[in-house]
């Protein structure tokens, strides 16, 4: 009987062992997934950023834009809502690298910066899209 309740008790130990593992494995999951879309939703923002100025730079070749633009600061000159599109898509950049490096380090090996594949250590372009990666050192 003293068998019995031993061997119960190991696979009590054991399954509950495999819990915990599967919970954290499973929580390390969510976190990576959650960075990714974190990440995903930057890089649309920022793919909005890039349409708006190209639709500024059209308009100014095509001649349809005065010498000031409304915005929702206040109205500004061509080139200064140009200036401000750029400060905002290098701010979504920044913020794309950091969102990258998370991703990275929480996949535990390179990440594409495109793309958010995991890439292997040696590899110099993304096997997903075509990226070149970064070079480490």
């Amino acid at each position: 009987m003293q068998d019995i309740a031993a061997t119960a008790a190991n696979a009590a130990d054991s399954a509950r062992s495999a819990v915990e593992t599967a919970g954290k494995a499973a929580m390390e999951k969510y976190d990576e997934v959650k960075t990714l879309r974190e990440l995903n939703r930057e890089r649309g923002a920022q793919e909005d950023i890039f349409a708006d100025l190209g639709r500024m730079l059209y308009a100014m070749h095509m001649g349809a834009v005065g010498e000031h633009v409304p915005t929702e600061e206040g109205e500004k000159t061509p080139q200064q809502v140009i200036d401000a599109l750029l400060v905002k898509a290098e701010q979504a950049q920044q913020r794309i690298d950091v969102l990258a490096e998370k991703l990275s380090a929480e996949k535990a090996g390179p990440v594409c910066p495109q793309c958010g594949h995991s890439c292997g250590t040696e590899d110099a372009f993304c096997p997903a899209c075509g990226t070149q990666l970064p070079r480490k050192g």
